[in-house]
């Protein structure tokens, strides 16, 4: 008899116990839900980061972008990571997918150290006996130029802060000993990864295949149809000036990258750059007459060879830029890629100009050129990025032969050269 009333307590204890345990899995099971729909779909969460890219130029107000790579990490480790980003966000926070393997996490108003300890509490979500998840800070606006000389000790600087950040948020969560220290070294070798600080080629607007298979195809058949015009050019050109046949200089491109720029020689070896850099200065830098037309070079400098005045006007110096068409560097349409020192002088806003692939000719060269200002080239170029689609280009296309004639019968001989700079081998 006391036995019977001995297992009914026990069982009437039971029910409770097992409900508590089902209440506990309800909440667990909860807060992964809760988890997954506050992280945004790549769509949504890319439009979020533009957006505050805009809010960014305007404002000045920095924000940093926080990278945390998944691959590799366990499913259980994945989801506590998520949850945790979901507990760090702020109202004007966000976070949502990069790609299937990469979750972002954009924190308005904060410099790239408040972003590195952020990280670094986060990773603490991630047990201590599995390895750590690739993790980047992408600050805006960024402290690595793309043209800067001292890139690398900038970049040195900013993983020593990073990887002390990182080891301080780490071991306060009780992670010592050779796992810890092994964790932290992957960490600290994610942070100083290749493009680790710089947003741009995050921003970058990914090609469409269509675009790229007519640049494929179109510099192919134009260097094929066009040897012969190659060839010519090549010849008069050691016949009229010593000195290479190609000019070759530094160009900023796709996600603010560089690349070696080709052009056929127009000038004299050796010529001068240095009034080129002092008009870019005075045009961005908010000089009274930064609306005037982008007119620089005259056609009657010196430094041109006469054959190299009909290249230009022909536009046949542009042709080698084939090569970097079917290379991936350029486009056949695109915004014209910067030079480095012209970079350096860009506001915020300019370097919207990166988020598409340069090209040979463009909507600011059919749309009146060096009638327009410097900031109505960068708009058109923006929008342009923005609305990139398979008839633009081809009206672009099918207007740049008219462009090149109304420019030779219609511009004065002075009116020449816009953003090219001097193409001499200094």
């Amino acid at each position: 008899m006391q036995r019977k009333v001995l297992s009914s307590a026990l069982i009437g204890l039971q029910i409770p116990v097992e409900q508590c345990i089902t209440k506990r899995e309800r909440g667990q099971r909860a807060n992964k839900m809760e988890a997954i729909e506050r992280i945004q779909s790549k769509e949504v969460f890319y439009k979020a980061l533009e957006k505050e890219r805009s809010r960014t130029d305007r404002g000045g107000f920095p924000f940093a972008l926080i990278i945390f790579g998944l691959k590799g990490i366990k499913r259980k480790s994945r989801e506590k990571l998520q949850q945790k980003v979901c507990a760090r966000i702020r109202l004007t926070d966000e976070a949502g997918w990069i790609d299937r393997d990469s979750i972002g996490f954009l924190l308005y108003n904060s410099d790239e150290k408040i972003a590195w300890k952020i990280a670094g509490e986060i990773l603490k979500a991630v047990p201590g006996n599995e390895p750590i998840p690739d993790c980047r800070v992408y600050p805006y606006p960024s402290k690595i130029d793309t043209s800067s000389s001292n890139g690398d000790e900038d970049k040195e600087e900013s993983c020593g802060i990073e990887g002390k950040i990182l080891l301080q948020n780490l071991e306060a969560a009780g992670e010592s000993g050779s796992e810890g220290a092994r964790r932290q070294t992957a960490g600290l070798e994610a942070a100083c990864s290749e493009d680790n600080g710089d947003i741009k080629p995050i921003l970058a607007r990914k090609t469409p295949l269509w675009k790229r298979t007519i640049d494929i195809f179109g510099s192919i058949s134009a260097l094929i149809i066009l040897s012969p015009v190659f060839l010519i050019v090549a010849l008069l050109i050691k016949i009229v000036s010593p000195g290479p046949v190609l000019f070759k200089q530094q160009r900023i491109g796709y996600g603010g990258k560089k690349f070696e720029f080709l052009k056929f020689r127009t000038m004299r070896v050796g010529a001068d750059t240095t009034d080129h850099q002092k008009y870019w200065v005075e045009l961005v830098n908010g000089n009274k007459d930064q609306d005037r037309p982008m007119i620089k070079l005259d056609d009657r400098n010196s430094q041109i060879f006469p054959f190299g005045r009909i290249m230009r006007k022909l536009c046949l110096d542009e042709l080698p830029q084939l090569i970097n068409v079917l290379r991936g560097e350029m486009s056949l349409v695109g915004a014209r890629p910067p030079i480095p020192y012209e970079v350096q002088q860009y506001l915020m806003w300019h370097n919207s100009r990166f988020d598409s692939v340069p090209g040979m000719t463009g909507l600011w060269q059919v749309s009146g050129k060096n009638r327009l200002s410097f900031k109505e080239m960068v708009r058109l170029d923006i929008r342009y990025s923005r609305n990139v689609s398979f008839f633009e280009d081809l009206k672009i296309m099918a207007k740049t032969p008219f462009a090149i004639f109304f420019e030779m019968i219609g511009n004065d001989p002075k009116e020449k050269v816009y953003s090219e700079g001097a193409d001499s081998h200094v």
